[in-house]
C-alpha cells in the first residue's frame, strides 16, 4: 500500500455530505475495520461566503461540527482556484486524507480474510484504457451501488481519482476502494489464480450476457467506449459477454454498458434467494 501526497478535494455538496454522513457512521459504530480505514476521510471543510442555506449546507456543517472538523469560510475565487475554474464545486469542498491505495495482492489479503475460498461470490469491476474522470465517476457510481468490492484502474492510460471522479460518483468513491495494478494482463492473471473469473465485455463477439451464469467470484473487464478491450486484455478473460441491442446504435457508454452486467449479477443474485 502506498499513499498518494498530492492533496485530493471532495466537492459538490451531495458528494461532500455523503463522505461526511459516513465518518459519522463509522464514528457511531466505532468501526475500525481493515475496510474503513482504507477509505479517505475529510479532514477540512471549506465553505464559500455567502451562499444560500440550503438543507444539505446545514447539514454539511452540523456533521463537520459534529467530528469536530477545522471548517474554512473562504471567498468562492479561492475554491476556484484550489479547485480548477471547471469545478462544479456548489460553494463547498473538503480536503481529503491521503488517500491509501492498495495493490492488488493486499486487496485480496483483505477480501479473503485469511479464507482459502471467496465467498458470496464477490464482484470486481476491471478497466481498460477509460480516460475520461466522468465515465471513471460513473462506473464507481453504479460498482458501489451495485454491491461490488473495488474497481480496478491501472496506472497508466487511464483516469484517475479526482475531485471530478468524486463528484460524479455522486459520493459512491466514499465507500468502495480503488485498487491501482501496474499491468492489466498480470492482475487478471492473479485475479484467476485467486478464484476469480474474468468476464470481458465485448460488444462484438461475446455470449449473451442475460443466457449467461454469472453466479462464481467474477471480474468484469470494461474497455472505453468505441474502442472496447485491448486485444491482450480480451484474450485473457476466460470468456466475453455482449449486451443484446434492438436499435441501430453500436455501442453503449462504457459506465452504462458496465452498469447492465453489473446490475445482471444483482438480478441473478437475487434469483437465488426467492
Amino acid at each position: 500500500m502506498h499513499e498518494r501526497q498530492d492533496t485530493e478535494f471532495v466537492f459538490g455538496r451531495n458528494a461532500l455530505l455523503t463522505y461526511l454522513e459516513r465518518m459519522l457512521s463509522d464514528a457511531e459504530e466505532d468501526d475500525q475495520s481493515d475496510a474503513s480505514s482504507d477509505l479517505p476521510e475529510v479532514v477540512k471543510v471549506f465553505i464559500a461566503e455567502g451562499l444560500e442555506r440550503d438543507s444539505r449546507l446545514q447539514k454539511i456543517d452540523q456533521a463537520s461540527r459534529r467530528l469536530r472538523l477545522p471548517v474554512a469560510v473562504c471567498d468562492k475565487r479561492k475554491l476556484d482556484m484550489m479547485l480548477g475554474r471547471d469545478a462544479r464545486h456548489q460553494g463547498v469542498a473538503g480536503q481529503l486524507s491521503a488517500v491509501k491505495q492498495l495493490d492488488l495482492r493486499e486487496f485480496l489479503e483483505k477480501l479473503k480474510g485469511g479464507k482459502r475460498d471467496l465467498e458470496g461470490n464477490p464482484v470486481v469491476v476491471l478497466l481498460d484504457g477509460i480516460e475520461d474522470p466522468h465515465n471513471l465517476g460513473a462506473i464507481v457510481r453504479v460498482a458501489e451501488a451495485s454491491g461490488a468490492k473495488a474497481v480496478l484502474v491501472p496506472q497508466r492510460r487511464s483516469a484517475q481519482v479526482s475531485g471530478t471522479v468524486g463528484k460524479v460518483s455522486a459520493g459512491a468513491l466514499a465507500f468502495i476502494p480503488i485498487v491501482k495494478v501496474h499491468n492489466l494482463v498480470n492482475a487478471i492473471e492473479e485475479l484467476k489464480k485467486q478464484g476469480f473469473w474474468v468476464a470481458g465485455l465485448d460488444v462484438r463477439d461475446g455470449q449473451d450476457l442475460f443466457s449467461s451464469d454469472l453466479m462464481r467470484p467474477l471480474a468484469i473487464a470494461v474497455g472505453a467506449e468505441g474502442k472496447g478491450l485491448s486485444r491482450l486484455v480480451s484474450e485473457h478473460c476466460d470468456f466475453n459477454v455482449k449486451i443484446p441491442m434492438l436499435g441501430r446504435t453500436e455501442s453503449l457508454n462504457a459506465s452504462v454498458a458496465c452498469g447492465i452486467v453489473l446490475f445482471e449479477v444483482v438480478r441473478q443474485k437475487l434469483s437465488l434467494k426467492t
